[in-house]
C-alpha cells in the first residue's frame, strides 16, 4: 500500500503535464517578460507528488526542476542575482529529499499499520468465530436482536434450526418471525412480549413465554432476556436464550392431577392413613384417621407417635414402629390407638417404606389400618361361647355315653323277658300245652309277630348303642352273597305273605365271594326288604344282584308308595321317617336304613336310594369282591 495509491502511467502522465507547466512558466517569465521567477513556490506541487509516488526517485524531479531554474537564468537576459534562483533550487532539492524521508516514514508506519490490522482482524475474527462456536454450542436457542427493529443479528444453530423455507438465510430475519410465526411485531395484551419488558425496565427478566411452531402449535418456553447498553447506558441489543419448558409443563400438569388425585384418593378412603418420618414426628394424616382419633389435622401434624398410644403398650408398640425404621413393613400388625376422649380403638395396620435416592435410608413411613376393635370384641365373645359350648358338649358326650350305656343296660334287660315271651308263644301255638280254637290262634300269631318287632327294635337300640360306643365287632369272612339274599327272604316271607306281597329273586350265577360279617350283612338285607313290604301296598318285591366292575350291586326294588327327590336326601339318617307326625300311617323308629348305612360303609361298600312317588323306590348296595 502506497500513498496516494494510482495507476503508474497516471503519475508520468501528471508529472510529466506539471513539468511542462514549469518549463513554460519558466520560459515565459525569464526569455518572455525577462523577469525573476517569483512564482517557484508552485513548482513544489511536482516535487510533492512525485517524492510521495516514488519517494527517493522523487528527488530526481527536483534537481531537474532547480536545474531548469538555474540554466534559465544564466541564459536569460534578466539582471539579476543568481544566489535567489540558486536558494530556490536547492530548496527544491531540500524539500524533495524531506518528502522523500517522510514517504519512506509514511510507508513504514502504514506497513506497520496494516500489519497490525491484519492481525487485529485475525484476532477479532477468531474470537468473534470462538464465541460463535460458544454460542452455538449453547443447547437452547439463543439469539441478539436489534431493538430498533427487533432484528436478529446472532443466532446459535439452536435458534437457525427453527427458521424454514418462509424466511431465507440471506434475509433479515426478525425475532417475532422466529418465535411467533408472525410477519409483523407482536401485539398480545395477554402475553406482554418480554424483550418490551427488558428495555423499558433496563434489567434482566425471566419469564415463561409462549412461543409457536411452523404449524401454528403453542409451546411454552423459558425465556432469560439480558440487556446490551452502549456508552450512554441506554439499551440498544438484547440477548434472549429460551428452552422449551412444554413437555416439562405437561408433566407438571400430569403431576399435579396426579398429586391431586392421590390427596383425595387418601383423605377421602374410609381406611385411616398417616405418615410419619424417621424422627416419629407425624406429617399426614387423613380425614378417616382424625375421626378414628377424634384429633384434627392440626392437632396430629408435626406431633410426637407416642401421643396416639397408650401408656401401657408403648413399649411394645415402639418395638414395631422400629421394625420400619429398619426398613422392615407391617403386614396385619394390631396396634392400640388412644382417642382424643381417652378411649382406645384397635386397629389393625399395613405399612409400607419410602425411601431416599440412595434407595436404603427410609424417609418416611406410610400406614393403613382397619378398625377391628368391634371385630376382637366380637371374636373374644365368640370364644367364650365356643368354650361354653365345648364345655356344654362334653357335658352333652357324658349324657350321650350314660344314654347309651343305659340303653345297652335296658335292651340286655328287655331281651331277657322276651326271650321267654318269644318261648312259651312259640309252645302255646304249637298246641303244645292244649288244642287252640281259632281265636287264639290269631292272638298267639300277634303276640309273636308285636315280639318278633319288639325284638328287632331292641336290636336296633343296642347295635346303635354299641357302634357309637366304638365297640362294635366285626367277623369277615368270605360269604357268597347268594347265601345271604336266600336266607334273608327265607326269613321275610311270612311277613310278605301277610301283605298280599310276592318276593322274586334275580341272582347271577356263581357271582364271586365278598368279605362280610354274615350276621351283619342279612341284617342290612332284611332292613331293605322289611321297608320295601312296609310301604308296598300291592305289587311285589325284587331282590336283584350282579357283577359290576370290581363290585357285586345288590339291589332291593319295589311297587310300593315312593317318595318325592327332596326327602331322599334325608333317608339314610338317624330316627329319620317321612313322616314324622304323630299320626304317621307307617310305625318304625328311622333307624333301618341308618344302621344298614353304618354296616355297608364297614364293609367299604355303598348304599343309596332311587325313588318316585308313587311308583316305588329302589336301594342300592355296592359291596367289593374278595381279593383272596
Amino acid at each position: 500500500m502506497k500513498v496516494f495509491d494510482i495507476k503508474e502511467q497516471h503519475k508520468i502522465i501528471t508529472i510529466a503535464i506539471l513539468l511542462v507547466i514549469s518549463l513554460l512558466l519558466v520560459y515565459y517569465f525569464h526569455f518572455i517578460l525577462k523577469i525573476d521567477v517569483i512564482f517557484t513556490h508552485l513548482f513544489y506541487m511536482p516535487i510533492v507528488l512525485a517524492g510521495l509516488w516514488w519517494s527517493r526517485k522523487g528527488i530526481a524531479v527536483a534537481v531537474f526542476l532547480g536545474t531548469v531554474l538555474l540554466i534559465s537564468h544564466v541564459i536569460s537576459p534578466i539582471a539579476t542575482s543568481i544566489w535567489a534562483d540558486a536558494m530556490r533550487a536547492s530548496m527544491f532539492v531540500l524539500v524533495g529529499m524531506i518528502v522523500a524521508a517522510l514517504n519512506q516514514k509514511i510507508l513504514q508506519l502504514l506497513d506497520e499499520l496494516r500489519s497490525y490490522s491484519e492481525l487485529l482482524e485475525y484476532r477479532v475474527e477468531e474470537r468473534t468465530n470462538e464465541i460463535r462456536n460458544l454460542i452455538d454450542s449453547i443447547g437452547d436457542p439463543t439469539i441478539v436482536v436489534d431493538i430498533s427493529n427487533f432484528e436478529i443479528l446472532l443466532a446459535n444453530k439452536a435458534a437457525r434450526g427453527f427458521n424454514d423455507d418462509r424466511y431465507p438465510v440471506e434475509k433479515p430475519l426478525h425475532c417475532y418471525q422466529l418465535n411467533h410465526q408472525r410477519d409483523s411485531q407482536c401485539e398480545m395484551p395477554d402475553e406482554p412480549c418480554p424483550l418490551e419488558k427488558v428495555i423499558s425496565t433496563k434489567a434482566p427478566q425471566r419469564v415463561i413465554h409462549i412461543h409457536h411452531d411452523r404449524e401454528g402449535n403453542e409451546s411454552f418456553v423459558d425465556i432469560v432476556v439480558t440487556p446490551i447498553f452502549d456508552k450512554n447506558g441506554e439499551v440498544i441489543q438484547i440477548i434472549e436464550s429460551s428452552r422449551d419448558i412444554t413437555k416439562a409443563k405437561l408433566t407438571e400438569k400430569t403431576l399435579r392431577e396426579t398429586s391431586d388425585y392421590l390427596n383425595k384418593l387418601i383423605d377421602y378412603t374410609n381406611a385411616p392413613f398417616i405418615v410419619w418420618n424417621p424422627n416419629l414426628m407425624i406429617t399426614r394424616v387423613n380425614h378417616a384417621f382424625e375421626q378414628l382419633t377424634g384429633y384434627t389435622s392440626n392437632e396430629l401434624i408435626d406431633k410426637k407417635l407416642n401421643m396416639l398410644f397408650p401408656d401401657s403398650s408403648m413399649q411394645e408398640i415402639f418395638n414395631e414402629i422400629n421394625r420400619t425404621l429398619n426398613g422392615e413393613h407391617w403386614e396385619l400388625v394390631e396396634i392400640p390407638i388412644l382417642r382424643k376422649d381417652g378411649t382406645i380403638r384397635l386397629i389393625l395396620w399395613n405399612s409400607a417404606n419410602l425411601y431416599d435416592e440412595d434407595d436404603k435410608t427410609v424417609s418416611a413411613i406410610i400406614a393403613q389400618g382397619i378398625d377391628i376393635t368391634e371385630r376382637k370384641e366380637a371374636e373374644e365373645s365368640l370364644k367364650k361361647y365356643t368354650e361354653e359350648l365345648t364345655k356344654i358338649n362334653e357335658e352333652l358326650k357324658s349324657l350321650d355315653k350314660m344314654k347309651d350305656e343305659f340303653l345297652s343296660n335296658v335292651s340286655h334287660e328287655l331281651k331277657t323277658p322276651l326271650v321267654s315271651i318269644e318261648g312259651f308263644s312259640e309252645v302255646i301255638r304249637n298246641e303244645t300245652l292244649g288244642v287252640l280254637n281259632e281265636g287264639q290262634k290269631k292272638a298267639i300269631d300277634t303276640v309273636l309277630r308285636n315280639a318278633n318287632r319288639l325284638e328287632r327294635l331292641i336290636n336296633s337300640v343296642l347295635y346303635l348303642s354299641i357302634s357309637q360306643s366304638g365297640k362294635m365287632k366285626y367277623i369277615f369272612k368270605p360269604v357268597q352273597i347268594a347265601d345271604v339274599i336266600d336266607y334273608s327272604v327265607l326269613d321275610m316271607l311270612p311277613q310278605a305273605k301277610n301283605h298280599g306281597l310276592v318276593i322274586k329273586k334275580e341272582v347271577t350265577d356263581n357271582l364271586p365271594l365278598i368279605q362280610a360279617d354274615v350276621d351283619k350283612l342279612m341284617q342290612v338285607m332284611i332292613n331293605l326288604i322289611g321297608n320295601a313290604i312296609k310301604f308296598t301296598l300291592s305289587g311285589e318285591i325284587k331282590v336283584s344282584a350282579y357283577e359290576d366292575k370290581n363290585d357285586l350291586h345288590i339291589v332291593v326294588s319295589d311297587t310300593g308308595i315312593g317318595m318325592s327327590q327332596e326327602l331322599i336326601g334325608n333317608l339314610f339318617k338317624r330316627f329319620y321317617q317321612g313322616d314324622a307326625s304323630t299320626k304317621r300311617k307307617y310305625g318304625g323308629t328311622g333307624l333301618g336304613l341308618y344302621i344298614s348305612k353304618l354296616i355297608v360303609e364297614a364293609h367299604n361298600g355303598k348304599i343309596w336310594a332311587e325313588s318316585e312317588k308313587g311308583v316305588g323306590t329302589t336301594i342300592h348296595v355296592t359291596l367289593p369282591k374278595y381279593q383272596s
